[in-house]
């Protein structure tokens, strides 16, 4: 049986962009979610200042109710898996943060949503 574990989410708002739009396009993608971030500041090359925000999701069923909308939303394509064992590993997902900032959930390399699911059991049952 597929267990997911945990879901870390992060997202990076940059000095040009709306920390809380940032935020809103995280939340309406993964809507619903309980979680609220933490925010973390860094600093760009340039002295910019870059926000991170991270979602930690540690009930396994919300987590495992978010993966499999991610696999029904974007198809197993835009799955990425790095197994750790047969039995186990993470699903990494990367969403167009720009897209979600209208409101459209699509895959995305540049500038992205990031989602790391840590899961046990057989993959296989989730994306047949």
């Amino acid at each position: 049986m597929l267990r997911v574990r945990l879901l870390r989410v992060r997202a990076h708002a940059y000095a040009t962009e709306d920390l809380e739009k940032v935020r809103r396009a995280v939340e309406t993608a993964l809507a619903p979610m309980e979680a609220r971030p933490s925010i973390k500041y860094l600093e760009g090359y340039h002295g910019d200042r870059i926000a991170v925000l991270e979602y930690l999701i540690r009930d396994e069923g919300e987590a495992g109710r978010l993966l499999r909308d991610m696999v029904a939303r974007l198809g197993p394509a835009g799955i990425g898996v790095e197994e750790k064992s047969k039995m186990g590993g993470v699903i990494h997902v990367r969403l167009d943060k720009q897209a979600a900032c209208r409101g459209v959930i699509r895959y995305g390399e540049m500038d992205a949503i990031k989602m790391e699911f840590s899961y046990e059991g057989d993959l296989r049952e989730m994306l047949g």
